[in-house]
């Protein structure tokens, strides 16, 4: 207790546990945020790292925690820093990472797969010596169970079968079908896993279909959808903990679509509307659509009319006017932005999306949006706190 004296009162100034329970509320609206680099519509948009960093997608947690690719190898936001994480000391592509909420990111080093975490020790998911000779693996998704679902194949130079791959924790990766013939010169597709181990994934040439979307399990691969017109092409797809899929097809002159369901799959948007395509421009992810646990969304598109990366963003609605969260031509970090990439890791139950951008400047980085309070909930939050907490005064004795 505090005694607060002055005039003709005495003042005590009591936090009780209905105090705390309001500063918990109020906590819960006040979200960490790396070093503010703008504030763009309903976001609060802070830089994690920004100079020279990789074109990829990165990936979020449900507790904010942000891991990605930087100049020392995995690295991950925890909230207050960037943390370097155990990394293999092997030379080699690296592409995208994934993490759960235990903070264990899952990567891959072109040859072979790992897990890795903050204090703790690198893990060798999957390598030639537990995949055919030759395998090139492609970046894996991981679940909070700490399953770890990813695709790999002995293509070389030519083509090759690519085949989808699980390793529950312990033990060799376990193969779980193939999904068709690729070549180099192609994005071979990255699963989704979500915390009941259901895997979504995308492929072709499967059964005598052209290109699909499949649920894998130990008993192999079932079609969601699938398509047999030429130029028909789908993204990496998003699962949710209840079962829902998001992913964006593409034609070559035909509608391009955003698909969400339990299967089979609705049309959410297409391009029909204000948006041109849903297809990743950048090349450097084939999966650009996110779904959390309550069913929303957050994708990369690119409005009418088309113009490139100029006309892309990031978007959590069918109405980009309402819902764009980053847009290229956005004011950020004393620049604009113009290019943009994001992936099916990248937003998490809280809304907070992470994405890699690059500016006009010639810099790159890596940024977390953080939704901003409705305009009367830290107003209300506030009104609250002062009613639990004003001092109960009483006349001078």
């Amino acid at each position: 207790m505090r005694l607060i004296t002055g005039g003709r009162y005495n003042c005590a100034l009591i936090l009780s546990r209905t105090v705390c329970v309001a500063i918990a509320a109020l906590s819960m609206v006040l979200i960490d945020q790396p070093v503010r680099a703008s504030i763009i519509r309903g976001y609060d948009v802070g830089d994690i790292a920004v100079g020279t960093v990789a074109h990829q997608v990165p990936a979020i947690n449900n507790l904010g925690k942000v891991s990605f690719l930087g100049g020392g190898g995995v690295q991950m936001w925890d909230g207050s820093t960037v943390v370097q994480l155990p990394t293999p000391g092997v030379t080699g592509f690296k592409l995208n990472t994934a993490i759960n909420d235990s903070g264990v990111v899952a990567f891959m080093t072109g040859l072979a797969v790992y897990t890795t975490r903050a204090g703790g020790s690198l893990v060798t998911v999957a390598n030639g010596s537990s995949l055919p000779a030759g395998t090139i693996v492609n970046s894996p998704a991981i679940n909070n169970a700490g399953s770890v679902a990813f695709t790999g194949g002995a293509y070389g130079f030519t083509s090759g079968t690519i085949y989808l791959y699980q390793w529950s924790g312990s033990g060799n990766p376990t193969q779980l079908g193939s999904l068709g013939t690729y070549d180099l010169s192609e994005m071979t597709p990255r699963p989704s896993i979500n915390s009941s181990g259901t895997i979504v994934i995308t492929g072709r040439n499967i059964g005598g279909q052209k290109t699909g979307v499949y649920l894998a399990s130990s008993a192999g691969l079932s079609p969601v959808i699938t398509s047999n017109t030429f130029g028909n092409a789908f993204g990496d797809a998003a699962i949710n903990a209840n079962g829902v899929m998001a992913v964006s097809k593409a034609t070559l002159s035909g509608t391009d679509q955003l698909l969400v369901g339990t299967g089979p799959l609705s049309v959410y948007s297409d391009s029909t509307g204000p948006f041109s395509t849903f297809r990743d421009e950048t090349g450097y992810s084939e999966g650009n659509v996110s779904i959390n646990t309550s069913g929303n969304l957050a994708f990369l598109a690119y409005t009418k009319p088309y113009n490139g990366f100029a006309s892309g963003g990031i978007f959590t609605g069918a109405d980009p006017t309402n819902s764009a969260v980053v847009r290229a031509g956005d004011p950020l970090d004393g620049s604009t932005i113009s290019e943009l990439d994001f992936g099916p890791f990248g937003m998490n139950d809280n809304g907070q999306i992470t994405f890699w951008a690059k500016l006009a400047d010639g810099r790159t980085g890596i940024y977390l949006a953080n939704p901003t309070p409705e305009p009367g909930m830290l107003g209300g939050v506030a009104t609250l706190l002062f009613m639990l907490v004003r001092p109960r005064c009483h006349p001078s004795r």
